[in-house]
């Protein structure tokens, strides 16, 4: 919308945002202090210039309030992380999955005082939701095909699935209920830990989503972005560069007009996948103390 006020629909105008987008970014970084190697690591990112410059996804101007989220999140200035929020999910749905964890952090923020506490989340989650609605709303225009599409997309596509591939083989039609059940169940479960830091209960969030979704592009790898910054996991580093293994796909289809997903590729990108991610479990890189805010200094 803004790219279409300001260019007029230019292609132009879009990688502009885009190239606002990653200063803000970068410059949120900088204010968490990371080291320059993991700054490096987001500069020199080949999926971000692929899908953002070349593809021209715009998960990037998500991403661009996402992680300005993260910054106040770690600050406990919650309405203003929840209005981040709803902006990024006003990008792309994906980021509402963090909602419940932040909503309970807050709550933990007054714990002990428990009239307080209660009062706060309702208040936060009522201002989280007036501020998403009030977003949407600017589409009201678009009538009801721009919604129609969203579920005809959620109940028939998938692509390049990890879990929800193996599980739709097993019980077919009842795939998505299932997987959609697990997540449900796991996302309200990790956000309910009190001993686990918020930002690793959004990383592991975020992870289960990439994991039980029926469809991951290369562009919603880059959604774990943040988090592998924040706290390096050879896991993820390992899918955000074997993603783009899933555009093999394509060869089939401009050659044949046949779309037919590769066993190979699918096995190439998650068998040594889990076994990093096991190593990550063993490691215990993927539980995080809240007494540790994280690896890297923290802004006051």
């Amino acid at each position: 919308m803004i790219t279409y006020i300001a260019g007029k629909g230019s292609l132009i105008a879009l990688k502009i945002l885009f190239l606002i987008s990653e200063v803000i970014i970068f410059i949120v970084l900088k204010k968490l202090k990371l080291p320059d190697t993991i700054l490096k690591l987001y500069i020199l990112c080949p999926l971000i210039i692929i899908e953002t410059y070349i593809g021209c996804h715009i998960d990037v101007i998500g991403m661009a309030l996402l992680v300005p989220m993260i910054y106040f999140l770690i600050q406990k200035k919650y309405l203003l992380t929840l209005f981040l929020l709803a902006g990024s999910v006003h990008i792309k749905y994906i980021p509402i999955i963090f909602a419940p964890a932040i909503i309970f952090d807050s709550i933990l923020h007054f714990k002990n005082q428990c009239k307080k506490a209660i009062i706060t989340a309702l208040l936060y989650s009522l201002f989280f939701m007036i501020i998403l609605i009030s977003l949407f709303l600017l589409y009201y225009k678009a009538g009801k095909n721009f919604y129609e599409q969203f579920f005809i997309y959620n109940l028939n596509w998938e692509f390049n699935s990890s879990l929800f591939f193996l599980i739709d083989k097993i019980a077919g039609t009842n795939a998505r209920f299932i997987t959609s059940l697990i997540s449900g169940i796991a996302i309200l479960l990790i956000s309910l830990q009190k001993k686990i830091h918020v930002i690793e209960k959004l990383s592991l969030i975020m992870l289960i989503f990439i994991l039980l979704t029926h469809t991951v592009y290369p562009w919603y790898i880059l959604w774990l972005l943040p988090f592998l910054l924040y706290k390096f996991k050879i896991s993820k580093l390992f899918l955000l560069c074997v993603t783009s293994l899933s555009y093999w796909v394509l060869i089939g289809y401009f050659n044949n007009k046949v779309w037919h997903q590769s066993t190979v590729i699918w096995l190439l990108q998650y068998v040594p996948f889990y076994a990093l991610f096991l190593y990550d479990l063993i490691k215990g890189n993927y539980v995080q103390k809240e007494k540790n805010c994280c690896d890297y200094s923290c802004p006051q």
